[in-house]
């Protein structure tokens, strides 16, 4: 639809195909971060659940809680 258009006020289809390739190669650029920035989430959970685990030692009582014991209601 847009190369139409584009085709139909330029009269010739390069600025189409410009168009078409800036876009390919800005999809390509964008993705040059992606492993940087996967391998930093990655980092932040880790962090993240050790803070948990920190949180569990410090209190007991919540790795017990919903069990029931046997006798008692």
């Amino acid at each position: 639809m847009v190369t139409g258009v584009l085709s139909d006020h330029t009269g010739n289809y390069r600025a189409s195909f410009y168009i078409a390739g800036a876009s390919i190669a800005l999809a390509g650029l964008i993705c040059f971060p992606l492993r940087r920035i996967a391998r930093w989430e990655k980092n932040r959970n880790e962090q993240g659940s050790e803070s948990v685990h920190v949180q569990e030692e410090k209190y007991p009582m919540l790795e017990k809680t919903g069990t029931i014991e046997s006798g008692k209601s």
